[in-house]
């Protein structure tokens, strides 16, 4: 792969919020000023389906959130690096 080569970041959205302790507005929060810092995009994968009446795949500027259901965010990980 080229140096230069866009790699887009996978995060266990539900994994990292166990860890941190924090809310998920706060996450995203906190991911998006990394990813604007990095240059970056990334994306995050929760668990579960979306907020009622939200998509099952939003674009926060340089993050993308997808919500897994029915799939859990292990397994659609998985299928989106395969």
């Amino acid at each position: 792969m080229p140096q230069n080569a866009a790699v887009a970041e996978l995060i266990d959205g539900n994994n990292l919020l166990g860890q941190r302790g924090i809310a998920r507005e706060t996450l995203l929060r906190e991911l998006a000023d990394l990813a604007r810092a990095k240059g970056g995009k990334l994306t995050v994968v929760f668990d579960g389906p979306p907020d009622h009446g939200r998509p099952k795949v939003q674009q926060l500027g340089d993050i993308t959130v997808v919500h897994a259901a029915p799939r859990s965010a292990d397994e659609e990980i998985v299928r989106r690096v395969r």
